[in-house]
């Protein structure tokens, strides 16, 4: 089992912190889909790449139980 899926096992049993590993974890991949939904969307926010993948990281946060079993379900959760 890699680190994504143990920590995506571990935050569907309600492990609170194992959150902040995953998205630690796969911090580059969200700061990449924010750059690119960015630039495919045009200058319609004031927002740039590093508030974006923020912006994610606080919705996974208080969103409570996040229903992916694996990096690619959870990478399109984010996006």
């Amino acid at each position: 089992m890699d680190d994504v899926t143990g920590l995506l096992n571990r935050i569907a049993n309600e492990d609170r912190e194992a959150i902040d590993a995953l998205v630690a974890l796969l911090y580059d991949d969200l700061r990449r889909m924010a750059r690119s939904r960015l630039r495919n969307n045009g200058p319609i926010t004031l927002l740039d790449t590093t508030s974006l993948a923020h912006e994610a990281y606080l919705r996974l946060r208080n969103a409570g139980r996040i229903d992916a079993d694996s990096r690619g379900r959870f990478l399109a959760y984010c996006s």
